[in-house]
Order: C-alpha cells, then structure tokens, then sequence
C-alpha cells in the first residue's frame, strides 16, 4: 500500500517504447525530485520488498527513484 500511496501522491507511473525495439515497450514508475533523501530511499527500499529493482539518483540536491522491469509492468 505504501507504494501505491507514493505513486498516487508524488510518483508517476508511465509506459514508453523501448529503444531497441519499436515494438517493445518498457513500464517504469518513478518518485522524481524531493528533496528529502530518507523518503526517496524508504520508497526505493519498499520497491526492492515487493520485487521490483529500483535506482537513486541525486542530482543538485534533489533525489529521484526510478524502476523499470516486467514487475513494474504488473503495478502499472
């Protein structure tokens, strides 16, 4: 729930093309810019509880998750 919670508050979730192939298509949610970095990595870690491999990226202070996989697909 704790997932769901950030996404529908600050994440996003979103479908794009795969590069490689046209066809593919890759599923990705992320928590973008906050500037809290526990709370990024609180979301990180509940990602990584339910299966789904996530990434912290910071950048001028600010702290952003994001993850992309076949499981990420099945939250989406």
């Amino acid at each position: 729930m704790y997932v769901v919670g950030v996404l529908m508050g600050d994440g996003t979730a979103y479908v794009t093309r795969n590069s490689k192939n046209s066809r593919a298509r890759a599923y990705r949610i992320a928590l973008g810019n906050v500037v809290d970095r526990s709370f990024a990595e609180s979301f990180k870690s509940a990602l990584e509880r339910i299966g789904v491999k996530a990434k912290i990226y910071e950048y001028n202070g600010h702290w952003s998750v994001v993850a992309s996989s076949k499981k990420t697909g099945q939250l989406v």
